[in-house]
């Protein structure tokens, strides 16, 4: 029990996975109180939808804790699993500690559906983010964020290529690249991934799909040239991805920090580009 808008909270389950909240004053809320495996609690939030696709979709949701609330994401995926998310299951128990991947929190099986627990994305899919940067008039500022952006792109796919055993995303996109409220950026949407061992072929998926996000994300000539370098199908002569953050492209240019690419997807925010 604990304290909430000045009424002590009692979790009331009656043995099954999905409960009510209720107050000491009788009020209740409407969405269900969640338990998974480990006794931790969440609450989903069903009026607040993130993103859907494979039969699957992920709703803005709260872990419950004596100490507060805490904002998570949760992708609901409902029995019996598809292949998709029997995949990103398994994916995410290979999935190495990192800052440029969604971390799994917890998972939990109720009778219907399975959910799993991520950390939350508070500014959401980067493709908003890039159009709301694309934007902007000042020349250098959008051409700055853009290839922070795009450094960062590039930094979450290696993270994924150099774990062991290699994971291949294989669907790459501006739409699977989420910004934190912390200004990281972070893949998701791992059903399609692969984590087999290390495949020259697969490696190769990823990089024409990676090329392809940043030959599209701007209009700046020498980011669309080396995205175009990166679909190079020949694996022989296309560089490998720690050589293209060497290039003059990404050392002429200045980088935003965290920080201050969280700050900045904050003001367009605020002026309504989403």
């Amino acid at each position: 029990a604990e304290t909430k808008h000045g009424a002590e909270r009692v979790l009331n389950f009656s043995g099954s996975d999905v409960g009510g909240e209720f107050f000491a004053d009788g009020t209740t809320l409407t969405e269900p109180i969640i338990r998974s495996g480990n006794l931790s609690f969440y609450q989903l939030q069903s009026q607040e939808k993130l993103g859907e696709g494979a039969g699957s979709a992920v709703y803005r949701g709260m872990e419950l804790t004596q100490w507060g609330d805490v904002p998570v994401a949760i992708k609901s995926c409902p029995f019996p699993l598809n292949d998709q998310a029997e995949n990103e299951l398994g994916i995410f128990e290979k999935i190495p500690i990192s800052d440029h991947t969604s971390k799994k929190r917890d998972i939990a099986q109720l009778q219907s559906r399975a959910l799993l627990i991520m950390d939350l994305a508070e500014h959401g899919a980067c493709n908003t983010i890039q159009y709301a940067i694309s934007t902007i008039k000042d020349d250098v500022e959008r051409t700055t964020a853009q290839s922070s952006l795009a450094r960062r792109y590039i930094n979450a796919v290696m993270a994924l290529h150099s774990s062991n055993p290699p994971i291949y995303h294989l669907d790459i996109s501006s739409q699977n690249f989420l910004l934190t409220a912390d200004g990281r950026i972070i893949l998701s949407d791992f059903g399609l991934s692969c984590a087999d061992g290390a495949s020259v072929e697969l490696e190769t998926r990823d990089m024409y799909l990676l090329g392809l996000t940043l030959s599209t994300m701007s209009s700046d000539s020498q980011l669309t040239e080396l995205g175009q370098a990166m679909m190079d199908p020949d694996a022989g002569n296309r560089p490998r991805l720690e050589d293209f953050l060497e290039m003059d492209y990404f050392k002429d240019q200045p980088v935003l920090n965290d920080v201050q690419l969280a700050a900045l997807a904050g003001k367009l925010a605020t002026h309504g580009v989403t």
